[in-house]
């Protein structure tokens, strides 16, 4: 088995976050999301020339109309720069949607989580509560989400994207 492989995590958005794994699926790194465009970059540049071997997950998301436009523009902006980031470093990514790594852990939204902001503050308790359980440790709330794509990203990297 390559030992050298890192995988990363990354949840879009201006909460979003950066967590890496090895792939004995020890948490080397979590970061909130660059705020700089230059930095985010310079990130991805020092992780492409410091691991020989890296898979990344990035979620697949889309906006919602019922947000508004300034906010599906700010998201798609905030979905552009990440994505640009990790490919102006000569890295490539797999994209996955939120059921596709949610329903992976089988984790499902119940009704009540489906529906305004408290529910959806008791599902991110819920990702927050599983990613506590897998590392064994701390994890913010606003990095839960990003914890859990790098471990979905260990898991199929080591079934070899199957």
């Amino acid at each position: 088995m390559d030992t050298g492989t890192v995988c990363f995590g990354v949840d879009i958005g201006k909460k979003g976050a950066i967590v890496s794994v090895d792939l004995e699926g020890t948490c080397l790194y979590g970061t909130d999301m660059y705020a700089d465009d230059d930095e985010l970059t310079h990130y991805w540049q020092l992780i492409a020339k410091s691991h020989p071997s890296v898979q990344i997950v990035v979620e697949k998301v889309w906006s919602n109309p019922k947000w508004g436009r300034r906010h599906c523009f700010e998201f798609g902006r905030q979905k552009g720069r990440a994505e640009c980031a990790i490919t102006a470093a000569g890295l490539s990514f797999h994209r996955v949607t939120p059921t596709g790594w949610q329903g992976h852990f089988d984790m499902h939204k119940t009704p009540f989580e489906r529906s305004g902001s408290k529910g959806q503050t008791a599902w991110k308790k819920r990702l927050q509560q599983l990613a506590i359980k897998i590392f064994d440790g701390r994890v913010t709330l606003s990095q839960a989400d990003a914890y859990l794509l790098a471990e979905y990203c260990r898991q199929r990297t080591l079934e070899e994207w199957k």
